[in-house]
């Protein structure tokens, strides 16, 4: 292997896990790894962490962290899940799915403050502490748990790049609907961004203020709902 920071990932097989993970000489403060026996809604009690999704009505897809691509997931959710996320999540946003299924997600409000304080103290204290830590940060946010997906696989799209070749057909297209647009808009000099009978020069994005991505020409919203970064940091005692 050549010295260098390059590695790539190789697929090994399963592991099923389970059990407890156990803070060294603290068996008493253990998180199971595996949660069971729980109800959509009902907090998790489990360490927060998985697979990251985003939806947003009812699309959905996945942000590549070695890319920072987005990837749609074209056969969408499965409609008991998705129905649990939009009843959470009104605007949208991340959630987790777990190596074994389990969908969780972080959420501003709870629907059944009653449900919160019963299970709430009987969290595992790791747990109660990573919620203390998204609090003391302003994310006041609950880790609930939505459902299993069963045996639904993601199947997920490549997003399209600016280098991209387009087709044949493309390129006719492309060609007959530039040629077909009159003076219908005005451009500034100092932004080089058109604007409808404006000069104002601000950047252009849609009512959600959502940027368009460096990738493909759909809005791309960033959810801030899920901070995990900093929370590593916390934990591990490194650096801001």
């Amino acid at each position: 292997m050549e010295d260098d920071d390059e590695y790539s990932g190789v697929y090994l097989g399963n592991v099923d896990l389970d059990g407890h993970l156990l803070p060294e000489g603290q068996s008493e403060y253990r998180v199971p790894v595996r949660p069971q026996d729980l109800e959509p809604g009902d907090l998790w009690p489990s360490v927060y962490d998985g697979a990251r999704y985003s939806f947003v009505d009812e699309r959905v897809w996945w942000n590549n962290g070695s890319t920072n691509r987005r990837h749609t997931v074209d056969n969408g959710l499965p409609a008991s899940v998705l129905g649990r996320l939009q009843q959470y999540k009104r605007q949208g946003g991340s959630f987790r799915i777990t190596p074994w299924g389990d969908v969780i997600t972080l959420i501003p409000s709870h629907p059944a403050p009653n449900l919160v304080q019963e299970q709430f103290s009987d969290l595992p204290r790791v747990v109660q502490n990573i919620i203390k830590l998204r609090k003391e940060r302003g994310v006041e946010m609950l880790p609930i748990y939505i459902g299993n997906i069963g045996d639904w696989s993601p199947e997920l799209s490549d997003p399209r790049s600016l280098s991209d070749a387009l087709s044949e057909e493309e390129q006719e297209d492309l060609a007959s609907w530039a040629s077909s647009l009159g003076s219908t808009s005005t451009t500034t000099a100092s932004s080089h961004k058109a604007t409808n009978g404006s000069d104002s020069g601000e950047s252009s994005s849609d009512s959600s203020g959502a940027e368009e991505s460096e990738d493909d020409n759909e809005p791309r919203p960033e959810f801030e709902d899920d901070p995990m970064d900093w929370i590593r940091r916390d934990i591990e005692g490194g650096p801001e």
